[in-house]
């Protein structure tokens, strides 16, 4: 076995081909490559070392088990794409085949081996598909299920996605119990995604917790394979379908796939988020064709779609309504993040737009991500900008002036956004704002009675801050684009000390995971005397840790850290620091 062998394959006795940081044998398994030249504790000879043996036997058979969801919905995604004509085509394009890795060797967090129930508690996938839609007797979750969606809609949704607080008059969240209660797949995601938060992050600390994580990762295993099939038959369904069926229909699709790409984004560290992306992608672009205007208006399209889902009255919102509207802003936010990842033009790039002042977004951006809208559709563009860099310089015709007029061009719109931040931050501190919104009587009440945050609204100030570091680490992504990986450019490193000085003023964990990407930006081209602060903020995100977004940003700076003056400055860009683990991450 050559030295530079990983220690999996070593371990193992499989041929390693010696790729770091993870190895083509480990990565087509979808099991931990531990690399490296310090040789491992586990590898002892003894009871550690059978044991960690007898780990990576069982995370090939979890990685064959789920690979074998996964090519089913892939197979089912190929061929549901609307084309030009009306018609549905074979193919929605190239979809990746990296199989998900599980924990990396530097977790703390172990990965409890899974115990699989008799196979009479998986789904059959055949019989799921068994009879038409209407023969299928309804969806009726059962105590347990619903426990979990308490628990989700207390603990889990608002760490996840803490700046979404609708009005009580708009509905609250009450579109997502309802929505649960009526689909499969959406609720399985949903007790899968707490089943892993209960893993990974105690209730209580103690000796308990080990045993009862055990039992929830079971559970969450199990749940996954239920969510995986209920969504391959709802597609199923909806193709079969054919054109005319309700708008409602797609809307719960698409809420079922974002929620169960929130799932894959938390809990594995892979790329299979390339397969759900496009799907939902395509599912919403699909539902602006059929159900809004017909032209290529997407913003009117937009316009229409909202109109076919109205509300019943106050406090009474549309639960399609509120389920679109959510995971539209959330399918925005992801899109505009992947593509920074994947060096491509974001799709929904039009629905980034600032609304002409004085009228409200039709999405609300700040509410799925506490960052203003604009700083998104900058992103967007300098997205466009590195891709019609890369494709000019493969063509050989690249235009240095071309480039740095055009990034001139996004860098003037960042600095009159960010002087219209300076003053709403100005006016805003010069009131004297009262927190308990008198506007909203009922709202106050609860927050003086210090119930779930989730009842009262945060403060416009609250948001001016977490614009800053993304706004200052887009303006990092957009000089790396115009000028190279130059860290110690004075521009990147004034942006990157505001970033941090927004960052300081941040304390709250959940905060801290929804800024994943701008940190590990910032972070990537930190100074020496920088790094420990990046590392304290993410530090800060506690037992958030845990969670695969903030691992991957922490793991991703690290590696780049390690790189030194062995990087390229004339190559190496952002797109490069989020594939260094050897899969493209998604950091939302």
């Amino acid at each position: 076995m050559p030295q530079s062998a990983c220690w999996t394959c070593r371990l193992r006795h499989k041929k390693c081909d010696e790729s770091t940081p993870v190895c083509g044998t480990c990565a087509g398994l979808g099991i931990t490559c531990h690399s490296g030249k310090l040789k491992p504790t586990w590898m002892d000879g003894g009871h550690l070392q059978e044991a960690m043996a007898q780990q990576f036997k069982a995370e090939v058979k979890r990685g064959a088990r789920r690979r074998r969801g996964i090519d089913k919905i892939r197979n089912i995604v190929r061929g549901f794409e609307l084309t030009d004509d009306g018609t549905l085509s074979e193919d929605i394009g190239s979809t990746p085949n990296t199989p998900p890795i599980p924990y990396r060797a530097t977790d703390e967090v172990s990965n409890p081996s899974v115990h699989v129930n008799s196979a009479e508690q998986l789904i059959s996938i055949d019989s799921e598909f068994a009879g038409s839609k209407a023969s299928r007797a309804p969806f009726v979750p059962d105590v347990t299920d619903m426990g979990y969606l308490a628990t989700y809609m207390d603990y889990v949704f608002p760490i996840l996605f803490p700046f979404y607080r609708p009005s009580l008059l708009e509905g609250g969240r009450g579109w997502l119990p309802t929505i649960a209660r009526s689909s499969q797949s959406f609720l399985a995601s949903i007790v899968s995604l707490t089943s892993f938060f209960f893993s990974v992050i105690p209730v209580e600390s103690g000796p308990g917790h080990h045993g009862y994580s055990f039992k929830t990762w079971d559970e969450l295993h199990l749940q996954a394979q239920v969510a995986l099939t209920s969504i391959r038959r709802d597609m199923h369904d909806l193709q079969n379908d054919g054109l005319d069926n309700s708008l409602d229909a797609r809307v719960h699709l698409l809420g079922n796939i974002v929620q169960l790409l929130v799932f894959e984004r938390e809990t594995f560290a892979s790329d299979q988020w390339q397969i759900h992306l496009p799907a939902a992608l395509f599912l919403f672009e699909q539902i602006l064709q059929l159900h809004g205007r017909d032209d290529q208006d997407m913003d009117q399209n937009m316009t229409t779609v909202l109109d076919k889902l109205p509300c019943p009255g106050p406090c009474s919102l549309n639960k399609e309504r509120g389920a679109f509207l959510f995971y539209s802003a959330a399918l925005v936010v992801y899109d505009v993040v992947a593509s920074t990842s994947l060096g491509q033009v974001p799709r929904l790039l039009p629905l980034c737009l600032e609304p002409l002042a004085g009228e409200k977004p039709q999405l609300d951006l700040e509410g799925v991500s506490g960052c203003q809208g604009w700083v998104f559709s900058i992103i967007g563009q300098i997205c466009a900008l590195d891709e019609w860099k890369k494709r000019s310089a493969s063509g050989g015709n690249l235009s240095v002036v071309d480039l740095q007029d055009q990034a001139s061009l996004i860098d003037a719109r960042w600095k009159a956004c960010i002087f219209s931040l300076n003053n709403q931050e100005s006016a805003h501190n010069a009131e004297t704002m009262d927190t308990t919104q008198h506007s909203r009587p009922l709202e106050s009440i609860l927050l003086s009675s210090h119930c779930s945050f989730g009842f009262h609204p945060l403060r416009p100030d609250t948001y001016y801050s977490v614009t800053r570091v993304w706004a200052h680490a887009a303006r990092v992504f957009l000089l790396v684009v115009s000028l190279g990986w130059q860290p110690q450019n004075e521009e990147i490193r004034e942006c990157i000390s505001q970033a941090i000085a927004a960052l300081e003023r941040i304390t709250s964990p959940s905060w801290i995971r929804s800024l994943v990407w701008p940190i590990c930006v910032c972070g990537c081209l930190a100074t020496e005397e920088q790094r420990p602060i990046f590392r304290k903020i993410l530090d800060n995100s506690a037992a958030l840790k845990a969670l695969m977004s903030v691992r991957n940003a922490f793991d991703i700076m690290e590696r780049v850290w390690e790189q030194g003056d062995d990087i390229d400055a004339n190559t190496w860009d952002i797109t490069t620091c989020l594939s260094i683990l050897g899969y493209k991450t998604l950091l939302v």
